[in-house]
């Protein structure tokens, strides 16, 4: 929510805005001060700063819950449901602000829901095609291939030589042992 509030100029508006105040409690001297408050620009700073935090926390938001769909959809073969994760950014904010606009916020939140599964599908997919990948499941053919894209959608298992060599030794080690029982 922003809020705009036009400054007196002249010293007739300063004077009726003075007096405006006194009708709700404020001395005159409050309300000085509080117009010194408002033209300060580190004020101005403070709330743009404020906003752009915020914005950032729904952006989080809506990351987790892209991410958290993903990850069921990995592990237990269910639908994605991106929209969802806008629905419940509109639903939290109706509930906290009764006057804000939902569908509006609905349809940002579900722009940047887009743009996280966009982002999310398409390193995935790349991961998948890798040759890495495809050498890996091909020399440990009961290798679960969803498993490997939760791993890296969880930054466990990355593209470089040194995570599939680790993850090599492990699974042969794994084998070793299974073949010898």
């Amino acid at each position: 929510m922003k809020i705009t509030i036009n400054l007196p100029v002249t010293e007739r508006e300063n004077e009726l805005f003075l007096t405006s105040f006194e009708g709700i409690g404020l001395t005159k001297q409050m309300a000085y001060s509080l117009i010194m408050l408002l033209k300060q620009e580190d004020f101005h700073a403070a709330i743009a700063r404020y906003e752009s935090k915020r914005i950032k926390r729904v952006e989080k938001q809506v990351h987790n819950c892209v991410e958290k769909a993903y990850e069921e959809h990995l592990l237990a073969g269910k639908k994605l449901r991106i929209a969802n994760c806008a629905g419940v950014i509109g639903f939290q904010v109706g509930v906290a602000n009764p006057n804000a606009n939902a569908r509006a916020v609905f349809n940002a939140a579900l722009r940047i829901a887009k743009m996280e599964n966009t982002r999310i599908r398409t390193g995935i997919l790349r991961f998948s095609r890798s040759d890495r990948v495809k050498k890996l499941m091909q020399k440990y053919p009961n290798l679960n291939e969803n498993a490997l894209k939760y791993m890296y959608l969880k930054g466990k298992l990355e593209l470089n030589n040194d995570d599939f060599q680790v993850m090599d030794n492990f699974l042969q080690n794994l084998t070793a042992k299974g073949k010898s029982k």
